[in-house]
């Protein structure tokens, strides 16, 4: 990272605007001696480094996370090259197997601006003589958190290899997500197999009862995984929310991914199949954590008990648009497994979630649209709001005063992008007030909920 920094200076740059996110936050301390300004709308960092550049006219940096992020500065980018002000473009990114792969926040962030960027940098390679760089100017630098980064397999496995494979198999594991393309049948010949499955909220199955090899919390599984009780996982449909699929390429690249029925696996390494059921098996059996329910009751202000009285207030025949990033995993945890549950979980990002929620409105005038998100993707999208918005759309914001994501994995703090904004005083400007509502959590009861749920 010196030779980057030393870049950087013999380019001119001082000063760094920063997008919040959790691949860039590695770089917060590589740039110490740069001053820097931190931001949770990406649009305008890139634009405040633009005015800065064009007014001081030397290079100025804007620095943000991959996935939706970086797209977000295509604009400023625009203007830079037509304008000739000297913009850098500095892009956190996975690593380069990951790309095509549709893993989590895993856009091809490759020459993204084109001819627009003049001079394209992947790091790690080799830099430019100074000479030669021309501006708009795009950095991309992988970083690969893996720690044993796996090798690339990308074959199709044959029903009878997979048999084969869960025969020997102590405790394989089945996902099914949004896009799973199984039957009612195909969904009980699975749950009758006897294999261990999780269900995610946002693949809308119905579940009329809860079965002993049924895994209801994301967390039994990051414990099994650590146990080293998982041994193969099969995936029915897209990426999956749960951080577990992460966990797969960064710690645990020996275990056998198998994706079913859907083109692509969300991960580097594993093999796909159009169709396949488990043969049955015994079950394995879960002593689950029983104590959520009395959790929620004695922590009410809690962001967890919080959003489980706004889901129970949405009845099964509404639609519930869950909008990135906590608000989508604590409706995991939740598990309003029999709603009808949407979410953006292609890119992940936090940009344009009012906008579709709006727009699932006017598709389906003849179904109320419940959207569930954070405060920062509320405001980050609140100007969709300035226009006529449907009568079958309400809005709960989730009012934490910054970056709720950012708090439960560790980041730098420069990433919580905490704030005072009055929310209520603010959708007071606009007609639609009366269809949101602002719910403040007790930071101390949140703290509190995830202290004991992990704990215990």
């Amino acid at each position: 990272m010196q030779k980057l920094i030393s870049f950087l200076k013999n380019l001119g740059v001082q000063n760094i605007y920063f997008g919040c996110g959790g691949r860039n936050e590695k770089l917060i301390d590589v740039f110490s001696d740069f001053s820097k300004e931190f931001f949770f709308d990406e649009r305008v960092a890139s634009f405040q480094a633009l005015g800065h550049a064009k007014f001081s006219e030397v290079p100025v940096a804007v620095c943000v996370t991959s996935g939706s992020a970086v797209s977000e500065c295509f604009n400023a980018v625009l203007e830079a090259y037509y304008s000739n002000i000297p913009l850098i473009v500095i892009s956190g990114d996975r690593p380069e197997r990951l790309r095509f792969t549709h893993a989590p926040q895993a856009i091809n962030q490759v020459r993204i601006f084109g001819d627009y960027a003049r001079t394209f940098i992947n790091l790690p390679g080799e830099f430019p003589p100074n000479k030669d760089v021309q501006f708009p100017l795009h950095l991309n630098i992988e970083i690969d958190d893996a720690i044993s980064p796996p090798k690339e397999l990308n074959n199709e496995i044959s029903p009878f290899d997979l048999d084969k494979l869960l025969a020997n198999s102590k405790n394989p594991l089945v996902i099914i997500t949004e896009g799973h393309q199984l039957t009612q049948s195909d969904f009980e010949a699975i749950v009758n197999s006897g294999v261990s499955f999780f269900i995610e909220v946002t693949a809308n199955m119905v579940v009329y009862d809860k079965k002993e090899h049924e895994i209801s919390y994301e967390i039994t599984l990051n414990e099994l995984m650590i146990e080293g009780k998982i041994d193969v996982v099969l995936k029915y449909g897209k990426t999956p929310i749960c951080s577990l699929w992460r966990d797969l390429d960064r710690k645990y690249p020996s275990i056998p991914v198998i994706s079913i029925g859907h083109h692509k696996k969300g991960i580097a390494h594993g093999h796909q199949i159009k169709k396949y059921i488990p043969k049955k098996r015994s079950p394995s059996r879960y002593n689950e954590r029983s104590f959520l329910s009395d959790l929620l009751s004695k922590l009410p202000k809690s962001e967890a008990a919080l959003y489980q009285r706004i889901l129970n207030d949405i009845s099964q025949d509404e639609i519930c648009f869950v909008g990135n990033s906590m608000a989508i995993r604590y409706t995991q945890l939740l598990r309003p497994l029999n709603q009808n549950i949407y979410a953006s979980r292609g890119v992940n990002g936090i940009d344009g979630q009012v906008s579709t929620a709006i727009g699932m409105a006017k598709a389906c005038p003849d179904k109320m649209v419940n959207c569930l998100i954070g405060d920062l993707t509320f405001l980050y999208d609140f100007n969709s709001l300035f226009q006529t918005v449907p009568d079958n759309l309400k809005i709960f914001v989730m009012n934490n005063r910054g970056g709720g994501i950012f708090k439960r994995v560790p980041t730098h703090e420069k990433m919580h992008w905490e704030h005072d904004i009055n929310i209520e005083n603010l959708i007071k400007s606009i007609s639609f007030e009366k269809k949101i509502k602002v719910v403040n959590s007790d930071p101390t009861q949140t703290e509190q909920f995830w202290k004991v749920w992990n704990e215990n």
